[in-house]
This record gives structure tokens, sequence and C-alpha cells, in this order.
């Protein structure tokens, strides 16, 4: 038997197999086709549906461009303080959005800036962005808690604001050392070292009462005028630096020190040509003096001889006062209490948030100090 009649034989089908295999084939057309009519109307006819995700979709877009987004405006650099800083002002200084937003939450959560590098750390802030943002950053010193102790720390705090006038320790009753704004303690402090004959001979003579913080003696410091004894008894040390002047005193001599000539002041013994002209161009440039204890800020004149003329010197006239609102940068720092970073501050501080309401509204600007302030008002009006 050759090949070809095995093959044949073995690929024989009856009748009843063929009519199978054609049954087979058309259900295997028919679901071939069914299949791919079903996949092809499912396509046409269904769409899948976004709408619900449109916001997500909108908020992920908006993200995308605030991320990328760069700052049109020219960024404007002041002074700020990045715990007190609101949105605006440290946008206007450049900071991106996302980048004030973090440091608003920081804040909120409870973080603070302790010094500048700590602004540093806020997420986003650029290296390049922060140096040159860092020299603008002013944070106000904190306030550190005197260490020794004393009993008037635990007295209700004042509400009556302390009244600053000019006043000799040697003198002033209790009432009036009351509306200084001294607590009861240190009043009584000092009442009881005057009762033993204790006397203030300087106006730094005060600080040494038991419970007279350094601030409050600071702020009252250019209001202490202590009327010298008719009788002074002279140290050899003030005799060395004070000129001798053997000019007899004359007690009929009261100048006013806001009036007074160069020659007028050189009527008094130990005042020469040259402490005369220094005194005269200091109260120029001061605008006047608003306390005789003032004229010891003259540049090299000795205590010796400031304790030997105040019996001889009166205040009858006050000081020019500056329009705090108008002034410039050249006006402000024309005078000897103020420098002209201070003023350029001040200055700008105005341009950026309208006019002064308080004199004490310069404590905002941060670098006018409180001590500064005591110093300046009687000098500023609004």
């Amino acid at each position: 038997m050759t090949a070809w009649q095995i093959i044949r034989d073995y690929f024989e089908f009856s009748r009843t197999e063929r009519y199978g295999l054609f049954v087979l084939f058309v259900l295997c057309l028919l679901i071939l086709g069914g299949t791919t009519f079903f996949v092809k109307n499912k396509k046409s006819t269904s769409s899948t549906e976004f709408s619900p995700y449109a916001e997500q979709v909108q908020a992920f877009y908006e993200n995308t461009n605030e991320r990328e987004e760069v700052e049109v405006a020219e960024p404007t650099l002041f002074f700020f303080n990045p715990n007190m800083a609101n949105a605006e002002d440290l946008q206007r200084l450049g900071i991106p959005r996302r980048v004030v937003k973090t440091i608003l939450a920081y804040r909120r959560s409870g973080g603070s800036f302790k010094n500048a590098n700590d602004f540093k750390k806020i997420y986003g802030l650029t290296p390049a962005l922060f140096q040159k943002l860092k020299p603008w950053i002013q944070l106000p010193k904190s306030v550190v808690a005197s260490s020794k102790m004393d009993s008037s720390a635990f007295e209700p705090k004042q509400v009556i604001e302390p009244e600053l006038f000019p006043f000799d320790p040697n003198q002033a009753s209790h009432e009036e050392l009351r509306r200084l704004g001294l607590p009861n303690r240190v009043i009584n402090t000092l009442l009881k070292y005057r009762a033993k004959g204790g006397t203030f001979r300087k106006a730094d003579d005060l600080s040494v009462i038991y419970g007279l913080s350094t601030a409050q003696f600071e702020q009252l410091r250019l209001y202490i005028q202590i009327v010298a004894p008719e009788t002074t008894k002279i140290s050899p040390d003030s005799m060395r630096q004070a000129p001798k002047d053997n000019r007899p005193a004359n007690p009929s001599i009261i100048l006013d020190i806001n009036t007074a000539s160069a020659e007028d002041w050189q009527r008094l013994r130990g005042i020469g040509p040259a402490y005369s002209r220094r005194i005269v161009n200091f109260r120029e440039k001061l605008g006047g003096f608003y306390a005789i204890n003032q004229i010891t800020e003259t540049y090299g004149l000795p205590d010796s001889i400031f304790q030997q003329i105040q019996p001889f010197l009166k205040l009858e006239t006050l000081p020019r006062q500056i329009l705090l609102n108008n002034a410039s940068v050249a006006d402000l720092s024309a005078h000897p209490y103020l420098n002209k970073k201070q003023a350029a501050v001040i200055v700008n501080y105005r341009h950026q948030h309208g006019a002064f309401q308080r004199i004490d509204d310069l404590l905002k600007t941060h670098v006018v100090k409180e001590k500064d302030l005591n110093r300046l008002r009687p000098y500023l009006q609004l």
C-alpha cells in the first residue's frame, strides 16, 4: 500500500462525519462574527464620562500653572518681620504665592522665626531668593528677663500710662514718683534711702535703687534733673577734668538754655569759647533742649562743669518739633538722635503703610527702639 493510499484512508470521512464538520464550521463563523459585531457596537454607543472629575482636573491644572507661575511685577524690597508680615507684603517682596501659603500655614501652626537663618528653611524658598531677602529681615530682639528676682515682679502691672516729666529724685514726692510709673516697692525703697541721708549726686546713681529695672531707669534717665546744693564739694578728679577758671560765680546770672547765645554761656564759670560753641551747635541740631540734663550730652563737657553751672540754668522755651508725617529722610537724619538708616526706614514705612497715627507707631519700624523713642518724643508731632 502506497503512502498516498494510507493518507487518503486516514482522512476519508463518512457522510455523517462530513455533515458534523460543516455544522461545526458554521458555528465557529457565527461566534466569530457575533463577537466582532458586539465589540464594534459597544465602542460606537458607549463613552467614558469624566464630568464628575472636572473639578479635580481643573484644580490640577491650576496647581500646575501656579507652580510654573513667573512673577511679572518687579519685587519691592523693604524691611520686614517674617513673624508678622501679611500675605500681600510677602508677595510684594517677590515670594511666590505657594511659598507665602507655606509661611502663613507654618505661623498658624505655632511656628516662629527666631533668627534670619530660620527663614531659609521654608519649603520652596530658593537659596537665591533667601540671600536676596536676608539683609531686609528684621526680627526684634527677645526680651531677656532679669536674673535678679525681686518682689516688685509680682506686683500688678500699671494700668495708667506713665507720665514722664523732669524730676529730682532727691526731692520728688511719693505721688510724683508714682506718676512716673515706678512700682510702690521701688518708691518705698527710694524714700527710705533718702530718709537715712542718702542722696543722688548724678542721674546714674538712681540705677542702684533695688528693684528698679534697667528699662525703667533708661526711660527716666533723660528726665532726671538733680539740683546741685549751694555748696558743692568738688573732688580732685573733677578738678583735674575741668579747666581752671578763677572767675567768681555770679548768682544773678540765670540762663534760658534754649535762647542763650554763645557769649551768654561764657559768662558762666567753667564755660569758655570752645564749650559755649559746642553747646549752642548741639542745641541747634536738636532743635532746642527739652530738659536741662541734655546739656551733659554735649561732646567733651565734663560732668563736674555741668554740676557747677546747673543752678544757673533754666528752661522756659520749648524745642522745635518735626512733622513726622511730612519730614523727608534729610529732615529726620539731620537730628542727632536719628541716623540716616533709621530715617530712610521711617520714610519707607510711611509710604507703604500710610501716615503714622501715633508717635508710638515708630516702634513698628523695628529700627527705632523704646529708648530712642523716649528721647525723640518731645521733638515729634503728627
